[in-house]
């Protein structure tokens, strides 16, 4: 039950070893120091698989992924993607699909957000 963090890096470098994870109110926490300074950008990238089995009504799943913004933290751009079995369809959200089975959503972290994903069987 619960996630896995398969691979995690910040500004290229592999970080996986340095992350410390624990449960919060029911929910995988991962947990890192990372030092950004002043004007500088970047990228902090963490692939986990969630290991829940889905259910699924009506033929379809929805998966919800809610990110919590960090207080004091400004608007930095944030990419949510998720890779999906072959044998799955999108429904929502309706895009471009420039890579198969893929789904990616780019926006700024201003606030809580929550990523809703529907796909079809």
């Amino acid at each position: 039950a619960g996630t896995k963090l398969n691979k995690a890096s910040f500004a290229g470098k592999d970080i996986l070893q340095t992350v410390s994870s624990y449960t919060d109110f029911g929910r995988a926490v991962y947990s890192m120091v990372l030092e950004v300074g002043s004007k500088e950008e970047k990228t902090l990238s963490l692939e986990y698989q969630d290991n829940k089995k889905l259910e699924f009504d009506a033929g379809v799943v929805k998966i919800n992924q809610e990110v919590l913004k960090q207080m004091g933290e400004q608007d930095n751009n944030f990419t949510y993607k998720l890779i999906y079995p072959q044998n799955f369809t999108l429904v929502s959200p309706t895009q471009d699909q420039n890579i198969p089975q893929e789904v990616t959503i780019t926006t700024a972290l201003s606030s809580d957000k929550n990523f809703n994903v529907v796909l079809k069987k």
